[in-house]
């Protein structure tokens, strides 16, 4: 064989042998380095994913912490604390079990005793909150420092929490911190439910937790469901005991990992596992959230029948998991690819040793032909040098230049590669910012950016649809154009200041909406891009207050009318007591004095004196909606027709009066005497402001259907009413004055032309019909009040009784006992009925009346008592005394009662209960009324 052939075979034998060795020691080489790269990429992905995750969640919190901290809340909180703490630690724990027990009992949201909870200031707040954002929290409720329901926007299954794990860690010992209370799969709602629990804090102190459900399914379904990682690929949210939250195509918590993959992560760290036996390379990284870190807790106890049981000192990962196959099946095609380029060299080796054997006497024809290989590329041969001659120096020359192509090439190429890495991670990036472009301009909360001269640069879609502009408007003008002049001095001075400190929490504003409509807005804001000089740009977080602080106007209007009310109700006992004797003794004095006599008309002015400072109390009780009035079904257009005669006669002729009635043959359920009164007191009022100019007097009567939106605008119930509208053109009511028109005592009116209670006794009339009231006024155009009372259906009308009147009866003969610890009215009682022919037995001592009665049970035909007296209260009297005779006629008089109503004194047996002052004919009906023999 000759030596040129040898040399092929012996060169093409070599790589036969060494190819396989060479390539599977690549294979192996590079294995560990690819997967390492392959695991550190699930790593970055299942990072990106668990931060957008903790960002959603920590955004959901937010939200509920800035509602927790409400000041209509807060004041709620420190009421109801202070009512608990007034009680001892044994009362209490027992007021709360009974509290609790009856919550129980109560079988739906529309039970008395669940009303109050779901329907109070701060329940209507919570629910403005849960409707305006719509689909994103269930159930929110809160509690007082110690576990009490105080508010909440749907019926709960307990009313006491502060046994339950969620509420101890959101309390902690008043240290607590925002939790999230991991609840598990609720197959109910076919949704997963997480609670935010957050602490109400004042002085550093919780004083409530709130708690918000939140169904985040929807939410996780965006962050896993449209992301595509691979083919083979999965994603999924997992729990650290390796229960699934969330993987496509299957139900929460139905499916677990497997037990390597839990002790994997039991430290709580972020890691990898190369599992052969299951074919998979898995990369899991913890959702920082869920850790504790940031001032939040996470973590569930909780189990029933609608919900898979929540986690027990567990955190969340991202769990990311690919075919091992898979991700080797291009390291294995390199790997192929590169024995077939092996083997192809070393046969070309073979050849060029056969032809180089050939040829020794032809070394031209060799570098020609290395030369044309290069020239196609291939920089893998050598020139062989064996001489020192010049074709040994040629040679040499030739393989010093292959080499620095070589070299050249090598370069190149890697060049190539970053450029084509750089414009993935410039793809990458665009794509991210693509993302969360869109999670900002979609936000459900309104955000602004504005530069270092408060001129906006950038605004979301929430904050465009919250005031009614285009981003064209908004974007390049300065902030304080949207704010009215009031107000501007005010920005400028807390936008340097935000700009100095860096944050803002709280801060008010009054801005313009497009249509001139105020919008009260609250502000959360940062500093960002600081430079040692300027600062480049601000963010804030926009809240729409206008509901809120139009609830709280309301809310001070009612806790003012009742402190008013109930100042009048302490004052109307003792004065009514006082009037009995004066209108009483006069009406005594006036039946024994002719009326020829000048004492006669003397005592007659003291008895209409006496009576005008009656009305005068009732007009007191009227506003604060604590005198009893007689209610029946009543046609509102004949008793308008007749006041209106009466209201032309007093309004002077420089004033037109136009009417127009819509509603006959419709009624109400109402107290004709006070219905006139809210007539004339209108009607009057409007006259007076028009007294000087002259003007039109119009009053207007018709049907309207309330719908449940305006209804709840305005705090009554939907559906039809009669609407009473009373409009003047006089020179309208100032804003300052709007607000305190419906105050006892306020009046705009010179000294000595009004006592100030007209509209005031008008609002409290409205108010124990069950209707409302509105005022629309504006300057130098006029005023109209609008009245609504509910209409009576014709079931209603037919349910609703008169009262029957007694025929006069006879001569009294019975015997009366006369109990009140005042001895001017046990004077005058005794008085009057013995002017009647009634036999009295008289006392100022309750015990010493039930000791008289016990003593001579069937002597005594009636009894009236007073309701405040010591020892002994009237209804109490009543019922021991009818406890031995149940037949017997007992009255119960009291000039005021807050305790004691008609119904309740009639539950108990008392046949009428008389309000005082009164008058001999009075005493004479109801007596008559009632005892046969009278």
């Amino acid at each position: 064989m000759r030596l040129q052939n040898k040399l092929a075979l012996l060169i093409f034998a070599f790589g036969v042998i060494s190819l396989p060795v060479v390539a599977g020691i690549y294979f192996y080489h590079n294995q560990t380095s690819y997967l390492e790269t392959k695991q550190q990429s699930l790593l970055e992905i299942a990072l990106e994913h668990g931060e957008k995750l903790s960002l959603l969640l920590e955004s959901r919190a937010a939200i509920v912490d800035i509602l927790a901290n409400n000041t209509v809340i807060h004041q709620a909180l420190i009421n109801s604390n202070s009512n608990f703490t007034n009680l001892s630690p044994d009362q209490r724990t027992k007021h709360i079990k009974n509290l609790d027990k009856q919550w129980q009992k109560a079988e739906s949201a529309d039970d008395q005793f669940v009303q109050p909870y779901l329907n109070n200031s701060v329940a209507k707040l919570l629910k403005s909150h849960q409707n305006s954002n719509k689909g994103v929290y269930g159930e929110i409720f809160l509690t007082n420092k110690f576990g009490a329901t105080i508010a909440t926007t749907s019926k709960l299954t307990t009313l006491a929490h502060a046994h339950k794990y969620w509420w101890a860690v959101g309390y902690n010992q008043s240290q607590g911190r925002i939790f999230f209370d991991d609840r598990g799969f609720d197959k109910s709602v076919a949704g997963y439910v997480l609670g935010v629990v957050v602490p109400v804090r004042q002085n550093g102190k919780v004083i409530g937790i709130m708690k918000a459900n939140i169904n985040i399914i929807g939410v996780l379904n965006r962050i896993i469901g449209d992301e595509f990682i691979g083919k083979s690929a999965k994603i999924a949210i997992v729990r650290s005991g390796g229960a699934v939250v969330l993987e496509a195509g299957k139900e929460p918590l139905s499916t677990k990992l497997h037990n390597r993959t839990v002790k994997k992560m039991a430290s709580h760290s972020p890691g990898y596992l190369l599992d052969k036996e299951e074919d998979t390379i898995t990369a899991f990284y913890p959702i920082s959230i869920t850790m504790g870190d940031k001032n939040f807790a996470f973590g569930g106890k909780y189990k029933s029948d609608d919900h898979i049981l929540g986690n027990k000192d567990e955190i969340w990962f991202i769990h990311l998991t690919q075919r091992l196959s898979y991700v080797l099946t291009n390291l294995k095609k390199r790997t192929t690819q590169l024995l077939w380029i092996g083997f192809i060299l070393f046969v070309i080796m073979g050849v060029i040793a056969w032809l180089l054997g050939r040829k020794l006497a032809q070394p031209v024809v060799q570098l020609e032909s290395i030369v044309k290989q290069v020239g196609q590329g291939n920089f893998t041969v050598k020139a062989v040098v064996d001489s020192d001659d010049e074709l040994g120096s040629l040679a040499q020359a030739l393989n010093k230049m292959i080499l620095n192509l070589q070299t050249t090439t090598t370069s190149r190429d890697l060049m190539i590669n970053k450029v084509e890495e750089h414009k993935r991670t410039e793809e990458m990036l665009k794509e991210s910012e693509n993302r969360f472009r869109h999670l900002y301009e979609n936000a459900p909360q309104a955000y602004q950016s504005l530069d270092s001269e408060g001129n906006i640069i950038e605004v979301n879609n929430a904050w465009l649809n919250s005031l009614g502009y285009s981003k064209n408007d908004v974007v390049g003008r300065n902030f304080i154009e949207f704010l009215p002049k009031k107000d501007r001095d005010l920005f400028k001075t807390r936008f340097s200041q935000l700009k100095l400190i860096g944050v803002c929490h709280d801060v008010e504003f009054t801005m313009l909406r497009k249509d001139s409509s105020k919008a009260h807005i609250s502000f959360e804001g940062s500093v960002s891009q600081r430079t040692s000089e300027n600062t480049i740009q601000t963010h804030c977080l926009l809240s729409d207050i206008t509901e809120k602080r139009k609830l709280e106007t309301q809310l001070r209007q009612a806790q003012k009318m009742e402190s008013i009310g109930t100042l009048a109700g302490g004052i109307a006992h003792d004065f009514n007591n006082i009037l009995s004797s004066i209108i009483g003794f006069t009406e005594l004095a006036l039946e024994k004095t002719d009326n020829k006599e000048k004492s006669y008309n003397y005592l007659n002015q003291v008895h209409v004196a006496g009576l005008r400072a009656k009305d005068l109390v009732s007009q007191l009780l009227s506003f604060s909606r604590q005198s009893e009035y007689a209610m029946k079904p009543l046609e509102i257009t004949p008793l308008l027709q007749e006041a209106m005669k009466l209201i032309r006669s007093t309004v002077p002729t420089n004033i037109s009066i136009e009417t127009k009635l819509n509603a006959d043959n419709r009624k109400i359920n109402a107290d004709a005497t006070n219905l006139h009164q809210v007539i004339l007191n209108l009607c009057s009022n409007a006259a007076s402001s028009m007294e000087e100019s002259g003007g039109c007097l119009s009053v207007s009567l018709s049907s309207v259907e309330i719908s449940s939106d305006k209804a709840q605008s305005i705090s009554i119930k939907p559906g039809p009413y009669i609407l009473l509208t009373v409009t003047d053109n006089g020179p309208g009511i100032t804003s300052e004055h709007v607000a305190r028109i419906f105050d006892p005592f306020f009046t705009t009116k010179d000294i000595g032309k009004g006592t100030g209670l007209g509209l005031s006794v008008v609002h409290g009339i409205v108010q124990n019909h069950e209707g409302a009231i509105e005022v629309v006024t504006k300057n130098n155009v006029g005023t109209t009040f609008k009245v609504y009372f509910p209409e009576l259906s014709s079931s209603e009308q037919q349910s609703k009784g008169g009262s029957n009147v007694s025929k006069p009866q006879k001569k009294a003969k019975e015997t009366i006992l006369l109990v009140d610890d005042e001895e001017a009215l046990v004077e005058l009682g005794v008085a009057q009925l013995e002017s009647m022919g009634y036999t009295v037995i008289a006392t100022t001592d309750p015990r010493v009346a039930l000791e008289k009665f016990q003593q001579s049970p069937g002597l005594i035909d009636a009894v009236i008592t007073d309701q405040a007296m010591p020892h002994i209260t009237g209804i109490d009297l009543a019922k021991k005394i009818l406890a031995i005779n149940p037949d017997i006629a007992v009255f119960l008089c009291t000039g005021f009662s807050q305790t004691v109503t008609p119904q309740k004194a009639k539950k108990v047996g008392i046949r009428e209960m008389l309000m005082k002052p009164l008058s001999i004919r009075d005493l004479s009906t109801v007596l008559q009324k009632n005892l046969n023999g009278g």
